[in-house]
This record gives C-alpha cells, structure tokens and sequence, in this order.
C-alpha cells in the first residue's frame, strides 16, 4: 500500500520526511498571491485586525507593516476569510488567495500583498510504502 502526503516548506516538513522514511515522488513551485479581503462595504481605513496563516503573515510583512492593524495568526488562510465573512465585522480583514473572496463573499481591499513579487511556495508529494 502506498501512502501520499503533500507538504510546503513549512517548519519541521524536512525532520517528519526524515522520521517518516517518506521518499520524494514529485515537487511544484506555485506562485503564491494574496490579498486583503474584508466583509461588502469594508475600507482599509475600517481595517484593526488581519488574520491569516503565519506563512501568509510572514510573506506580506512589509505591507503589513504601513497598516495600523493588529495581526492574528489563523490555522490556515481560507479559514480566516470564512471566519472574517462569517463574523461580519467591518474592522476585520482576512489575507488569502482572491478565490477565497469569491467563496465566501467577500470584496478586495488590496491585491498583491505579498512583499516579494516572485512569491512561491513548494510543493513536494511524499510516498510511503508499508511493508
């Protein structure tokens, strides 16, 4: 039986791969792109707190930076924008790919909020083979 498992280059991925005896079997790099995105009616200016993943937080440090907001760290981005759509509130802001604005019916506030405009993230698929 063959197992798969998919990881960024995210914290410990390297050590688990070692732990796991997980071989490589392929790898992508995809440009990653995030947004700002806020409940219809929403402005920057309205904006106090960004949530999002840390990785997410970490690649838009410095446009985060020239905003006046408080950050929270979010288990991953698609869910900080459902709990940003869901809240309703105008002073929260989600930063995820724009298809989650789209999902979850929310409006752009900033595109392109990365800090590097060769953003990427690696994608490697992982086997295990039991036996």
């Amino acid at each position: 039986m063959v197992e798969f498992f998919t990881f960024g280059v995210v914290v410990f991925a390297s050590s688990l791969v070692l732990e796991m005896g997980l071989t490589p079997a392929a790898e992508v790099w995809r440009p990653i792109r995030h947004a700002l995105m806020a409940v219809d009616g929403a402005r920057l200016s309205d904006i106090r707190t960004v949530e999002s993943h840390p990785i997410a937080l970490a690649q838009c440090r410095a446009n985060l930076a020239s905003l006046p907001v408080e950050v929270v760290e979010h288990y991953d981005t698609a869910g900080a924008a459902r709990d940003v759509a869901e809240a309703g509130d105008p002073t929260r802001a989600a930063i995820a790919p724009t298809g989650a604005a789209e999902v979850y019916g929310l409006s752009i506030l900033r595109n392109d909020l990365q800090d590097s405009s060769d953003n990427q993230t690696r994608f490697v698929l992982l086997t295990a083979v039991e036996g």
